[in-house]
């Protein structure tokens, strides 16, 4: 894996800038975001200088992406939605919802009773058709997400 390279933005601008790309509009994305316009436009200003970009031609009564803001726009989406995921596979492991189960048996018909026990395994088997479940019991791997 490749070392993190810390850089000067945070979680608060990106989610101001795709709100203002989805809007077209400081002073709209201002209003959604419950944030005073000036201090909206800070947060870009901030984002923009760490990016070493300018995300939008500001021309009067006009606002537009640019190259750069449309990619950054474009990306943001996969990136909110993987720090989703994680937030939630940070939670579930906390509570034992989540992790890898490794089960040795010498029957299936036991294995099953024992799992069926597991709401979120029962789901799983519920899940999978009998050949694949069979499949991965012979070879005695079962993965549970």
């Amino acid at each position: 894996m490749k070392p993190f390279r810390y850089h000067a933005f945070d979680l608060r601008q990106l989610v101001s800038f795709a709100e203002i790309a989805r809007t077209g509009s400081f002073r709209q994305a201002a209003k959604t975001l419950y944030v005073a316009q000036p201090a909206l436009s800070r947060q870009i200003k901030k984002l923009e200088t760490a990016l070493e970009v300018s995300l939008f031609d500001r021309a009067p009564h006009r606002l537009h992406l640019t190259i750069e803001g449309r990619e950054l726009a474009a990306r943001l989406p996969t990136l909110f939605s993987q720090i989703d995921r994680l937030a939630e596979t940070v939670r579930s492991a906390s509570t034992g919802g989540s992790g890898h189960l490794r089960v040795g048996f010498g029957d299936v018909g036991v294995l099953f009773a024992e799992l069926v026990a597991l709401p979120r395994v029962r789901q799983r088997i519920q899940d999978k058709s009998r050949h694949a479940m069979l499949t991965e019991s012979l070879s005695r791997t079962i993965r549970v997400h």
